[in-house]
């Protein structure tokens, strides 16, 4: 064998192995009431999936066993009439916040991107010298902790050349209807590719990415804000209540060409009062490319699964039936059905699912994500007199056929729904492609 093709083979090996990258990925919940009054690391006993057991999580605690870029999500419930204030914790400091209150029970949650070494933590806490309830049941799981490692399975990307980007705001701003929400602090930047002078986020490569905003509103004040893919709506996070500080957030997955911006926005005509101190970081805005169009072309990234869906209409969803979902962002391998409101994989893998929902005033929402007849997780909000909100998000290893959707549960849902004003919204994308006898499930 000669030595330039012995070189040649090396390539091919090292170039076939890059294309199956096998991330760190799982989904964790609380699954009973918990009732705290000082700083906490809040437990997440329950494993809604651990992708091939790559990673523990010790007493709620993450601990990665090797670097990289890692999406990580927290949401929560509070108690009825009670109180949530939960904290995102990287190694020693704080990089997000959660917060909700109702006289009902009230939700909430965030999502940050982090740089991670190995060795490095990720964890939740609750508020130091501050009560809260964390309401859960087992068969009603509404606290969720899910984290996804960033990669590519295509081989002509390595992993520090894709895309993300995670801003935050630690501090109060008013900003005018119209204008850019604001972001002072910068968690991950690959690329430099956001601007924290103007808002904007500037696409460095075209294919798919997921985007994620939340911000939490003053006390008494509405807060309304839209995603904006250069100058084209995409879709929005509004909430308020008459006593309380109150949040949203939503997520979505879109197609970007090179250069291509995505801004968040105060909506047009509505000044938005946005909660934030050092310690206290609620408004977050992050990005993540799942792949470049050029890794889309090569036969080593097949299959290439995504959707993102939404709802433009108010509809009615009585217990027991599925959210009739009716715009599309994004649909690869015409993976979501309109038609039966389901997605059905078509390959086999570790997927990331992300729904969220609102009702019309004062219905509270009550919808849960079903994996064919097994149930995963729940989003509950109810604010008298006002729209409920809430978000949740899962990790699940994904048999090929199999199906997934977003069900109402036990209640008829009013779902909020306009072309111009979309919050509710259900997206998914394949991290990992495996074969049937890889999945374990539960």
């Amino acid at each position: 064998m000669s030595l330039l093709f012995s070189k040649l083979l090396l390539v091919s090996i090292l170039a076939l192995s890059k294309a199956k990258f096998d991330p760190i990925a799982f989904s964790v919940s609380q699954y009973a009431v918990l009732s705290v009054t000082n700083e906490t690391v809040l437990p997440y006993p329950h494993t809604i999936t651990n992708h091939m057991h790559r990673n523990e999580i010790s007493n709620g605690v993450f601990t990665s066993r090797e670097g990289g870029t890692f999406k990580c999500q927290v949401y929560s419930l509070a108690g009825s009439n009670k109180k949530i204030f939960l904290e995102i914790w990287h190694n020693d400091h704080r990089v997000a916040s959660l917060y909700a209150h109702s006289p009902s029970y009230g939700s909430g949650g965030n999502a940050v991107v982090l740089s991670l070494s190995e060795g490095d933590t990720v964890q939740v806490k609750t508020r130091i010298n501050y009560p809260e309830v964390v309401y859960d049941l087992p068969n009603e799981i509404y606290n969720t902790f899910t984290c996804v490692q960033i990669g590519s399975e295509a081989i002509s990307t390595d992993e520090t050349a894709i895309p993300a980007f995670s801003v935050t705001s630690n501090r109060n701003q008013n900003v005018n209807g119209g204008d850019s929400i604001m972001y002072n602090t910068e968690l991950v930047d690959i690329n430099n590719a956001f601007n924290l002078d103007t808002g904007v986020f500037n696409a460095p490569t075209s294919g798919i990415y997921i985007f994620h905003f939340f911000s939490l509103a003053h006390q008494n004040e509405e807060l309304w804000q839209d995603l904006f893919h250069n100058d084209h709506y995409v879709c929005s996070i509004k909430c308020v209540t008459d006593f309380e500080w109150t949040g949203a957030g939503n997520t979505v997955i879109l197609h970007l060409n090179a250069n291509d911006t995505m801004t968040v926005k105060a909506h047009a005509g509505v000044d938005n009062y946005l909660f934030g101190k050092q310690d206290q970081i609620f408004t977050t805005f992050s990005g993540v490319q799942v792949i470049t169009d050029l890794d889309m072309l090569s036969p080593e990234s097949y299959p290439v699964v995504a959707f993102s869906v939404a709802l433009t209409h108010n509809v009615t969803v009585a217990a027991g039936s599925t959210v009739p979902f009716d715009k599309v962002f994004v649909n690869y391998k015409n993976s979501y059905n309109i038609s039966t409101r389901r997605f059905v994989a078509p390959a086999s893998g570790v997927y990331e699912f992300n729904y969220h929902g609102r009702t019309s005033t004062g219905s509270s929402i009550y919808l849960r994500l079903m994996h064919n007849q097994r149930y995963i997780n729940s989003i509950y909000d109810n604010i008298p007199g006002h729209h409920a909100t809430a978000g949740n998000a899962a990790v699940l290893e994904v048999v090929g056929g199999d199906e997934v959707r977003i069900e109402s549960t036990g209640i008829t849902n009013k779902l909020y729904g306009d072309r111009n004003e979309i919050y509710c919204t259900f997206s998914g994308y394949l991290l990992h492609a495996i074969t049937p006898g890889e999945i374990i499930v539960g």
